[in-house]
């Protein structure tokens, strides 16, 4: 939800945008069959990352 007018962001929020992007990937693929089996369970993870056994 947009709570305010729309801006130009800037070049310190982009690099904090990008390192906590980063720290979140980092995350993710430090324990990644866990992550997609918690993405499986919720139901929230891509068609093209499912296997056989998750439409089962």
């Amino acid at each position: 939800m947009l709570l305010e007018e729309w801006r130009q962001v800037t070049p310190p929020e982009v690099k904090v945008t990008k390192e906590y992007a980063a720290y979140l990937l980092h995350d993710f693929y430090d324990d990644h069959e866990k992550v997609l089996a918690l993405l499986r369970q919720k139901n929230r993870i891509a068609d093209e990352d499912r296997t056989s056994e998750d439409e089962g």
